[in-house]
């Protein structure tokens, strides 16, 4: 889902810390090049070539998240990449040739169709949070952790009606 982050989407991420407690990050876009080294639109190139374990693909054997990142920075994209094969050397190469079709099946599997018919009024997903009645219910159920991720984390980042 990364490939969506964009102006008006971001990633909210749960992170696990020692001592069994849960914490979640915002990603948007101004975040997102800093944390991953690519663009959002840059993540089914990238799995092309470093696979995704999650999602069950290869991607070309031999090529981890780093030279990945690195191949599509000086690159672009995975197309880029085999347009320019002849400026690769060494086991890259080698790495690239061998997975040629592996990668291009993996990037295509990786990509986010893009024509699901859905409901496009966004009104009818906006999220309207009244901080006090919010409060109140977490509160009065004992959801102190999750109180305190709605005040430190949603809070800041987002109006409250």
């Amino acid at each position: 889902l990364l490939q969506l982050v964009n102006e008006n989407n971001c990633i909210i991420k749960v992170v696990r810390n020692p001592g069994n407690f849960t914490e979640y990050s915002i990603e948007t876009i101004n975040e997102f090049v800093d944390i991953y080294g690519i663009n959002p639109n840059q993540i089914p190139d990238y799995k092309g070539l470093a696979g995704d374990t999650s999602d069950r693909l290869k991607g070309v054997a031999g090529i981890g998240p780093k030279k990945a990142v690195s191949l599509l920075n000086e690159f672009g994209s995975l197309e880029a990449i085999y347009e320019n094969i002849g400026k690769i050397s060494g086991k890259t190469k080698e790495y690239l040739e061998n997975d040629y079709e592996s990668a291009h099946f993996c990037k295509k599997l990786a990509i986010l169709n893009p024509d699901v018919e859905m409901d496009t009024d966004i009104d009818n997903y906006k999220i309207v949070l009244n901080r006090n009645e919010a409060e109140e219910i977490l509160n009065e159920f004992g959801f102190y952790n999750v109180l305190d991720t709605y005040i430190n984390v949603f809070l800041p980042k987002y109006k409250s009606a």
